[in-house]
């Protein structure tokens, strides 16, 4: 389901309120509602089960890297190594470690960079068993620390708000991959998204709304795929 198409559904309902609220909302404001409400539905969806799917997360498919200096990261410099800096930032991610991101791989996914505290850089030189291929997350930049030639990378993560990385990268509105955010997908899985209209209307017209404890995800837990 579009951007679009969910603020749709929460405005256009029999059940919406009176014409005359409906008349004065605009559109981010329906909006800010929903990202409210998925926080709200995340995070009680995590709490009950200790893991969130990852139908909820935004795939950068095909993000831009370029090279910059240890300087600027402000990092030690490490032997055999160059440094890539992400060249859009990414917004802190739904109160989660280093933005919510849980991969970051070249961009056929055959090589994927570990995480690494920005504070253990100094030692990645240190041994020479270790690999190099690692990424740290400073001022919500992603620094990718290799010995790999790079021009671009994918990125998984689970931002607060979709919208302002959905086109990290593109430098053309229109073209394949990026469109506005309001026709891509809302990162929700869709077992979510009854939960999340109800919670968003409950936000702007005041309903009593109890919150859905169960959230259908009986059969989907069992998935690996979902759950991971």
């Amino acid at each position: 389901m579009t951007t679009r198409q969910i603020i749709h559904m929460v405005v256009n309902d029999k059940e919406k309120g009176t014409p005359s609220v409906v008349s004065r909302l605009r559109r981010r404001h329906v909006y800010r509602a929903l990202l409210t409400a998925r926080s709200a539905a995340l995070e009680s969806y995590r709490r009950r089960f200790k893991t969130i799917s990852l139908f909820n997360y935004v795939t950068l498919s095909c993000v831009n890297v370029v090279e910059t200096s240890f300087h600027e990261c402000d990092c030690v410099p490490v032997k055999g190594c160059s440094i890539y800096k992400v060249d859009c930032k990414l917004a802190a991610s739904f109160g989660l470690q280093d933005s919510g991101i849980t991969d970051v791989t070249t961009i056929d996914g055959s090589e994927r960079f570990s995480h690494i505290e920005f504070n253990r850089i100094a030692y990645i030189g240190g041994n020479k068993w270790a690999k190099k291929k690692y990424y740290c997350v400073k001022n919500n930049y992603i620094y990718i620390i290799t010995d790999m030639e790079l021009s671009k990378v994918s990125v998984r993560l689970l931002p607060d708000d979709p919208s302002t990385v959905l086109n990290c990268g593109c430098t053309k509105t229109g073209t394949k991959g990026c469109d506005s955010p309001l026709d891509q997908e809302f990162p929700l899985d869709a077992n979510l998204e009854e939960d999340v209209i109800r919670r968003a209307k409950a936000i702007l017209f005041g309903f009593n709304t109890p919150e859905d404890k169960t959230h259908n995800y009986v059969d989907d837990t069992q998935s690996p795929s979902a759950t991971s």
